[in-house]
């Protein structure tokens, strides 16, 4: 086993090998830390697999309270998907997913988009 501290929160692609070489991995998110109060906690926005040929999960967080959007653009800036539009709560994790698999092959834009108009930006990769 190995502990590894300092990691900021996000998800992670951990590559697992034993001692015969055969190896596991997964995906792996790391929280916000919660304890005390956070009150400079940024808005954030993921996806995993990334590349991804089918489907892939989004997951994203808030740091305000209120009326959220993600969407899905191609580089075009055409909106191909409404993935999420409601109210989010502050430090929650919300998962979304997007089916990818009609898709074309390239770079995908997700947006993530609070009440206060805060955007994050996320690229995505379709690969064949």
């Amino acid at each position: 086993t190995e502990d590894i501290s300092g990691l900021t929160y996000g998800w992670y692609h951990v590559v697992a090998t034993d001692c015969a070489g055969e190896q596991t991995e997964g995906w792996y998110w790391v929280a916000l830390d919660r304890r005390g109060r956070k009150t400079d906690m940024a808005s954030s926005i993921n996806a995993y697999p990334n590349p991804t040929a089918a489907t892939t999960n989004i997951t994203f967080i808030v740091g305000e309270t209120g009326n959220t959007t993600v969407t899905a653009f191609d580089l075009t800036g055409k909106q191909i998907a409404n993935l999420f539009n409601a109210k989010a709560n502050a430090g929650e994790t919300y998962n979304v997913s997007l089916d990818a698999a009609n898709l074309p092959a390239g770079m995908y834009i997700l947006k993530l988009t609070t009440q206060s108009g805060m955007v994050e930006t996320y690229k995505l990769t379709v690969a064949r």
